[in-house]
């Protein structure tokens, strides 16, 4: 139903949809850590941080409250974990500032305030460890915080809709951070941001699947060994696989 969690889990024999249902209120918009133990943090209609997680026994359900007094969770969560174990989530405020939640071992949480890049609000997050930490804006640019916010601007002047979770290419001479990005509009192209932290980013087009104009989805990266793929669904139903020439 409409507002609940589902997990898609492995039976034995086959795939099947377990229900979760919800903490009291509709939830949406999941980002899922795996780590001393599951977790799935979700945002809440009532504007919470809500979490389900595992705890030893059974699943259960745990409310981490706004992200500010006054100010309502808004759009989808972003989550990873770091050494500790410590989990960190990452969720936009209704009032456009980027909200930070970290949860330590004893499972005591506390928010930080990472402001907007200026004269910007955050519209989606996406964050992972080793990737950094990206925002999109209402005006459709691209922002990391990396301790200060630095925006990247829109590709080919396009509003930029939503992209994949970034990642860190191990480049020999300087590590480079990567996300891959769809924008607004009839006709859609799957864009790659790659950002040197010492000489700034820039965009590359990546065209888009011949016979399809707009996509349903973000893309996703996903890694086979050390090749990355990047997956994106279209509008005619079908998934899509963008890689570099050479790569099997």
């Amino acid at each position: 139903l409409q507002g609940d969690l589902y997990e898609r889990h492995w039976t034995g024999s086959q795939w099947a949809f377990g229900s979760h249902s919800n903490p009291g209120t509709d939830i949406e918009g999941c980002s899922a850590v795996r780590g001393s133990t599951d977790m799935v943090f979700l945002r809440g209609f009532d504007g919470t941080l809500r979490e389900r997680f595992w705890n030893g026994n059974a699943w259960a359900w745990r409310n981490h409250g706004r992200p500010a007094p006054g100010v309502d969770a808004f759009g989808t969560t972003s989550s990873y974990a770091i050494s500790g174990p410590t989990t960190r989530v990452f969720v936009p405020g209704r009032n456009g500032h980027l909200y930070r939640f970290t949860l330590d071992a004893a499972n005591q949480g506390s928010w930080q305030d990472l402001q907007a890049p200026p004269g910007k609000s955050v519209r989606k997050v996406h964050a992972t460890a080793s990737g950094g930490i990206f925002a999109i804006t209402d005006d459709g640019d691209v922002c990391r915080r990396s301790g200060t916010w630095t925006c990247y601007g829109k590709p080919d002047n396009k509003h930029v809709w939503d992209c994949s979770d970034p990642i860190l290419i191990d480049n020999q001479h300087y590590p480079i951070n990567r996300l891959f990005c769809v924008h607004t509009g009839s006709s859609q192209e799957v864009y790659q941001l790659s950002v040197y932290s010492s000489e700034g980013g820039w965009w590359v087009n990546r065209g888009k699947p011949s016979g399809t104009n707009t996509f349903v989805d973000r893309p996703i990266v996903m890694f086979s060994g050390p090749y990355s793929r990047v997956f994106v669904p279209a509008n005619d139903g079908n998934l899509y696989e963008l890689y570099p020439p050479g790569q099997p």
